[in-house]
């Protein structure tokens, strides 16, 4: 069944295909558009973003009829020949697009930014001319350029290189869409064809939990009494690092003992969780309530955020300090193996998973939107629960299951 009304600037072709409408120098402009389904909302939804842009170019003065419809018979009055746009050109152009059609958050800019760096090598390739060889080829020197960028087994993350090339695709279905090419080089592309890229448990966030008694010892060597309720509270609530920053006293229900969610900390920036599906209410543990309780004794009467740096006197806004000047230290001194600050998340999950907890209960706890999400994250740890269940005593469970779920990976 046909969409009954398109977005404004578009219409359809006697031969069923779309086009895009527009005044531009005094005169209405029609542009046919292949390889688009009317009947689509995605393809309506980004043709509409594509008029916007050249709505705005048109504003700014800076539209160039070629660059958009470069085989179109209208250069022959407004000028230009089918220009020589580079990858780079098409990569920002694409940002410009998106930044258009909604507001994007900062910490997706910075990856977008990041991956756009990335592909430094092939910015200055004209689009049109961008092949398969020159995809191969910038892959394969990534893997050996980009030490920084690599697991502890010294291996290039393959979510690195994804993400990378994600981003050029982008730039190119951009580049047909405006017809300074017809087809799509990475179609023809397979990653592991050309780079030989490890799946490493590092690659797969890893769920490695602490025990219980790693827990006690490393809040036992952090330094003061305020970062020890910090963590405290991430293992027993599953809370992320940046929900845990923004929790202010007003989100804490200690007579229902619950927290609510409905902020988090990204790059700096406070973020409303609603918009993300994340806002919600926790059930605390009592470990959790405890660690409150304690906390109170330092910011309560503020009034402000429950979490604040006794260094400086400021909430904590992201994760690296905290890791650099107490987890990392914190490890080291009760002399337990390394893991990143987000396996006090894995940690409560598999707690809880442990004690047979309902799982549609821990999805809505730690903000997951479905029970697959569970599954791909503690599915290892469920078949090891699962296996000693009822053969130990309870109170030995999730030592029991941790056991045996670290000799399974």
């Amino acid at each position: 069944m046909g969409v009954k009304k398109l977005p404004r600037g578009l219409s359809l072709r006697a031969d069923g295909t779309l086009q895009l409408s527009f005044q531009y120098q005094g005169s209405q402009c029609r542009e046919p558009l292949s390889n688009y389904n009317p009947d689509l909302k995605s393809d309506l939804t980004y043709l509409s973003r594509l008029r916007s842009e050249i709505l705005r170019r048109i504003a700014d003065k800076t539209f160039k009829y070629a660059d958009y419809f470069p085989n179109s018979p209208r250069l022959q009055r407004y000028g230009g020949m089918k220009s020589d746009a580079t990858v780079l050109h098409f990569i920002e152009a694409r940002l410009s697009l998106d930044k258009t059609a909604r507001e994007l958050a900062t910490s997706t800019l910075k990856g977008y930014t990041t991956c756009k760096n990335r592909l430094a090598p092939l910015h200055n390739i004209p689009i049109r001319l961008l092949d398969v060889s020159h995809i191969a080829n910038f892959v394969g020197n990534l893997v050996r350029v980009a030490p920084n960028q690599k697991d502890s087994r010294g291996t290039l993350r393959k979510k690195t290189i994804v993400d990378t090339l994600v981003v050029l695709n982008k730039a190119l279905k951009l580049a047909i869409t405006q017809k300074h090419r017809t087809d799509n080089p990475l179609e023809a592309f397979q990653l592991n064809d050309y780079v030989s890229v490890k799946r490493s448990r590092a690659n797969k966030d890893e769920v490695d939990p602490f025990s219980p008694e790693e827990i006690v010892a490393l809040i036992n060597a952090m330094p003061m009494p305020e970062v020890k309720n910090y963590y405290i509270l991430r293992f027993y609530s599953g809370v992320t690092v940046s929900e845990c920053n923004a929790l202010t006293w007003d989100d804490i229900d200690f007579f229902n003992k619950k927290i609510r969610v409905r902020a988090a900390f990204v790059e700096g920036e406070l973020k409303d969780t609603k918009v993300e599906g994340r806002d919600r209410l926790i059930d605390l543990e009592e470990d959790g309530v405890a660690a409150l309780v304690a906390q109170k004794a330092y910011t309560f009467l503020q009034g402000g955020y429950v979490f604040i740096n006794p260094v400086d006197g400021k909430p904590f806004m992201e994760d690296q300090a905290l890791r650099k000047t107490y987890w990392i230290p914190a490890l080291r001194k009760s002399g337990i193996r390394y893991r990143p600050p987000k396996q006090t998340r894995h940690t409560y999950a598999c707690m809880m998973i442990s004690q047979g907890r309902n799982l549609w209960w821990l999805k809505t706890q730690l903000g997951h939107s479905s029970l697959k999400m569970l599954e791909q994250h503690y599915g290892s740890f469920m078949k090891a629960f699962q296996d000693v269940f009822s053969k130990v005593a309870a109170s030995s469970t999730y030592e029991s299951a941790l056991s045996l779920y670290r000799t399974s990976i």
